[in-house]
């Protein structure tokens, strides 16, 4: 019987896989339909949680520590290049619901000019079941400092960020996790970065249980 079950939900997570797919794939060519996508991966999300356990398997009071990458889906009409890193720091408030810090670099080059910021802010995210494999959602703030900007040299930079993603742990204390983020930014210049777009994160977690856990 758990033989079957493991397979059924295999399946679903099959599934998963291609409409993920299918999905990165229509926002690359067509950003136009971004809003709709982002409402078909919400979608896709309450879906998945109603296949999963909703036991928290991350324990109240554990920790979590990792970082991720970016992959921007926007169309490079012009000869750009943008390098993104963030790490964070969270602590688990409930079974599964973590409130933290989230610290964000970016590194943007147009031809010869380069724009850099850094920032800091909140983040919550909540992790769904108690299996390997656990959807979740996430929502961040950072608020940056932009140096180099050839509008402004001292810009302050507003990110703001819901996704959704999949975390799969090589071992409880380790995951490895991709988030289809809506990231949005404001720029008090007006000049630049203020706009709308999808973007992959790749990245991964560190989870370190309370001192009590048995586990």
């Amino acid at each position: 019987m758990k033989t079957g079950l493991n397979q059924h939900i295999g399946t679903h997570i099959a599934h998963l896989q291609v409409l993920l797919t299918l999905t990165i794939f229509m926002m690359i060519h067509n950003p136009n339909k971004q809003k709709m996508l982002i409402r078909l991966l919400l979608v896709t999300f309450f879906f998945l949680s109603a296949l999963f356990d909703l036991h928290g398997q991350i324990q109240k009071k554990s920790l979590m520590v990792g970082g991720e990458m970016d992959i921007p889906f926007q169309n490079q009409i012009r000869e750009e290049k943008t390098f993104y890193l963030n790490s964070k720091v969270g602590y688990f408030i409930v079974d599964n619901l973590a409130i933290g810090i989230i610290i964000e670099s970016e590194l943007f080059i147009e031809y010869d000019h380069r724009t850099f910021s850094l920032g800091a802010g909140p983040m919550i995210r909540y992790y769904v079941g108690q299996n390997k494999v656990k959807p979740f959602g996430s929502f961040s703030y950072v608020a940056s400092i932009v140096t180099g900007n050839f509008f402004n040299p001292n810009e302050f930079l507003s990110h703001l960020q819901p996704g959704i993603g999949i975390c799969y742990q090589l071992r409880p204390t380790i995951g490895i996790e991709a988030l289809i983020g809506y990231d949005h930014y404001y720029s008090n210049s007006g000049h630049s970065q203020n706009e709308s777009f999808c973007s992959l994160h790749i990245g991964f977690q560190i989870f370190i249980p309370p001192n009590n856990s048995t586990n």
